[in-house]
């Protein structure tokens, strides 16, 4: 009888598969198999994965012959006990798989598949005689190269289907095909020199050995190095300076150090150094926060409602001082030993927070966003996991986007989430579809952590939530230092046209002001929530404008570059000479964006140093750091930008706040608009007339009197609140039940109307629920696929658990009819 155990683990692996996949531990494995930790595995007949350890246990699977894992990568779990839990919740609340949730967790570099590469078959004997000319090519290329990707294969041939070639050779025995499993994470390494031992223990040989290089002209260039190493050291015998710095001096060669290092008088040494900045001092005491008598209220205030709740909002208008409120949690967190994470909606935010929470905490604060590169995310997880051994920093308080929920957080005691309103909280696509906000508040339950909430314009669902005690609730409604809220200003646009005041999209009001600002030397903010030049190019004879090939959308015009393009599939092409349909060469340009914007003033005020932040212009890593430090130390006049600048920024010189088109935002359709409008506006509002400069926002609409600019210009947040509840409650919506929206896509037009038809019957008879559509959504076909979308409403007082598993169960269903096995199906849990 065997002694062996028998243990069996479930993996989680990064695809798009519900559930997680039972494999077997050898018995070499037993002791390093452990959850959290990576394991490598083959999925299918070749393709190997590296998965993540949900659990272990030794029940043998009946219906099927389970494989073995091949390796274990980790020496630790590097996802914990916690972060599992959380996972599993984000997939049971989102109605997503696991794989989904892991795929978005884990940095790309912690995610491990086989790459297929060819090779030379062993049983080959090097004939050659039946190959033709593409096929020998790539035996040749096998033959010169041990392992060569099918990748190549395709740029050695340029073709692009190479498989039909390739299986042919597989046929033949002249090749074969291997999974190759690589590591792509490499440390960051520095190269540096120092001197060798014997001369570090002794100034006299040094010199010595100086005077003996400098007598011969052989070695006049050793000599030459070895001053240039003295003098970078500062005269320190024992320093030892960076290898790249040594180069800087042109008369400096590479020869000369090899023949140093060999003759042992310089020795070469590695050391791995952080991508990470960790440089950064604290010069700021938080003890020396001077807090004004409505912070220390909001402070012990939300001190008080953190004893009894989880959680606490704090409603302060722009300007008021939450930051500095924000501070002081943090250092009584870590004063605790706990971790924090401060929630941003955006990366054009971090920039600004990072400077002043560094210059109280120094190198405690980490950032993760999406902009660092897969390595330094890499760096920061472990940097988070702080029980890794050997890590070059350790972080006590994360500042990030969303994202940043993921990280292994083992001690977390405080959560803030600030602009807590902000959509871009919510992931659209791909899946898992999740709102950082929602799940954060979830984390923090798990941790039993503390989350403050900070707005100047909270959500419905949030104020709702204080409003019937599940939350504490302060509110600031002053600003800081007694600044006083700006005057808003709504001009009619009619009016202007009718005066014939305009100048382009510009009212004499609005020009007035950025000139009389221009002239003070103040700073002004335009806000347009469109990019590119103009919204379509249009053909003045047929008004014929040219759509996207693959969308169902105008494309846009973006000057800088001359080229139309879609802002849903990226597709773009040149500005016909011509209308395509009636031949006409007038073609002009409607309606307009901020590059257009951007153009007109550098007309209007050819002296204002401009620059426009949007998704165009702030691609590159650095981008938002740049053009904010710019506008911070007043080297831009006027900063035009789409809800970029909306959001959170602080800016002392801003006296102009200029909406262009208020009616854009107002008029959108989704259940939201009315809440969505008021907040951009009164946000972006919040950005003029801090300190001692006084502000004003001149708000652009042909509708003057509309609700929502009255209630922004009054500064009413309370009765835009009650206005949206009492419509909410009447009409079902959130907060008074939940949503989801199911997806149906195909790119046959038929098939989508009648596989859409048929799922909503299914679903609407499997839950007893009333089913909305399906309906097509504003834009009905995006890369060439065609939308239906499907809302299902969820009673609050009803079990969601189980309704969801319903609907999942339904959409199994109607996955398994063999009409509608193409098409694709996702689904968003609070969908807007």
């Amino acid at each position: 009888m065997s002694n062996y155990l028998t243990l069996f683990v479930e993996i989680i692996l990064p695809l798009p598969i519900r559930g997680s996949f039972t494999y077997r531990i050898p018995q070499d494995l037993i002791g390093k198999a452990e959850i959290g930790r990576r394991a490598v595995v083959q999925f299918g007949k070749s393709k190997i994965y590296s998965g993540i350890i949900l659990n272990i246990h030794d029940k043998i699977p009946e219906k099927y012959e389970v494989k073995y894992i091949l390796d274990v990568i980790d020496d630790e779990p590097i996802v914990n006990i916690k972060q599992l839990e959380f996972w599993k919740w984000i997939s049971e609340y989102y109605m997503c798989n696991l794989g989904d949730v892991m795929q978005a967790a884990l940095p790309s570099a912690m995610k491990l598949s086989s790459e297929t590469l060819i090779s030379i078959h062993p049983d080959f004997d090097g004939d050659i005689t039946d190959l033709n000319p593409k096929e020998l090519i790539i035996a040749n290329a096998c033959s010169d190269n041990e392992n060569v990707k099918i990748s190549d294969i395709g740029k050695l041939l340029e073709v692009q289907k190479v498989m039909p070639i390739i299986k042919n050779l597989i046929q033949k025995k002249v090749i074969q095909v291997i999974e190759l499993l690589t590591d792509n994470y490499k440390p960051k390494i520095i190269k540096y020199i120092r001197l060798a031992q014997q001369y570090q223990n002794s100034e006299f040989l040094l010199k010595e050995l100086l005077d003996k290089l400098s007598n011969s002209q052989r070695t006049y260039k050793q000599m030459m190095f070895l001053m240039n190493f003295l003098r970078l050291s500062n005269g320190n015998i024992n320093e030892s300076i960076e290898e790249k710095l040594l180069y800087e001096n042109p008369e400096i060669s590479k020869s000369s150090l090899k023949t140093l290092i060999e003759k042992e008088v310089l020795e070469m040494h590695e050391q791995v150094v952080s991508r990470l900045d960790s440089s950064v001092l604290s010069s700021m005491l938080v003890e020396n926060i001077q807090y004004s008598e409505a912070q220390k209220n909001a402070i012990n205030d939300i001190d008080h409602h953190l004893t009894e709740k989880s959680t606490s909002l704090l409603f302060g208008v722009t300007g008021s001082g939450k930051t500095e409120i924000y501070i002081h949690f943090i250092q009584k967190a870590i004063q605790k030993g706990e971790q924090v994470l401060f929630l941003l909606p955006e990366i054009a935010l971090t920039s600004q927070i990072v400077n002043r929470l560094r210059s109280f905490f120094g190198s405690k604060v980490g950032v993760y966003h999406s902009k660092f590169n897969e390595f330094e995310k890499v760096e920061i997880w472990n940097a988070v996991q702080n029980k890794k051994k050997g890590i070059l920093n350790q972080y006590s308080i994360i500042l990030g986007a969303r994202s940043s929920i993921f990280l292994p957080f083992s001690n977390l005691g405080l959560i803030i989430i600030d602009e807590e309103h902000d959509v871009s909280y919510k992931q659209f696509d791909p899946s898992p579809r999740y709102h950082a906000r929602d799940s954060a508040l979830l984390l923090a339950q798990m941790h039993g952590a503390k989350t403050i909430l900070g707005s100047a314009t909270p959500s419905v669902e949030s104020y709702y939530q204080a409003k019937h005690n599940k939350y504490g609730l302060h509110v600031l409604s002053e600003r800081f230092g007694n600044a006083v809220l700006p005057e808003v200003i709504v001009v009619d646009l009619k009016e202007q046209q009718r005066n014939k005041l305009m100048k382009s999209h510009y009212s004499s009001v609005l020009m007035k002001h950025i000139a009389e600002a221009l002239e003070r030397k103040e700073q002004v903010i335009l806000f347009q929530n469109r990019r590119g030049f103009s919204s379509r190019i249009e053909c003045e004879d047929c008004h014929y404008t040219i759509p996207c090939k693959s969308c169902d959308v105008t494309m846009t015009y973006h000057k800088k570059s001359s080229i139309l393009k879609c802002h849903y599939c990226g597709y773009s092409v040149e500005i016909p000479k011509q209308c395509p349909v009636c031949g006409s060469i007038k073609l002009s340009s409607k309606g307009f964006g901020t590059e257009k914007i951007e153009s007109d003033l550098e007309i209007y005020f050819p002296e204002a140093r401009i620059v426009r932040m949007d998704y165009d212009t702030t691609r590159s890593k650095n981008s938002y750091q740049q053009i904010i430090h710019d506008f911070e130390n007043h080297k831009v006049d006027i900063l035009i930008g789409t809800q970029m600048v909306t959001k959170g920024l602080d800016f002392d010189s801003v006296s102009v706040v200029g909406i262009i088109s208020a009616d854009n935002l107002i008029n959108f359709p989704d259940f939201r608009a009315f809440e969505r409008s008021y907040q951009l506006m009164a946000q972006v509002s919040g950005r003029a007339g801090r300190k001692d400069i006084p502000g004003k926002v001149i708000i652009q609409s042909y509708n003057p009197s509309h609700i929502v600019l009255n209630l922004v210009k009054e500064n009413l947040y309370d009765e835009m609140f009650r206005l949206q509840t009492d419509e909410r409650n009447k009409f079902s919506y959130p907060p008074f039940v939940r949503m989801i929206k199911i997806s149906v896509k195909h790119v046959d037009f038929q098939v989508v109307n009648k596989a859409a038809s048929t799922l909503a019957k299914m679903i609407e008879k499997s839950t007893l629920l009333k089913v909305i559509g399906p309906e097509f959504p504003l834009i009905g076909r995006i890369k060439n696929m065609y939308i239906k979308d499907i809302i299902i409403k969820l009673p609050k007082s009803q079990r969601q658990v189980l309704l969801k598993n319903i609907i999942n169960a339904t959409i199994e269903q109607f996955e398994a009819i063999q009409d509608y096995k193409s098409c694709r199906i996702s689904k968003d849990v609070d969908p807007y």
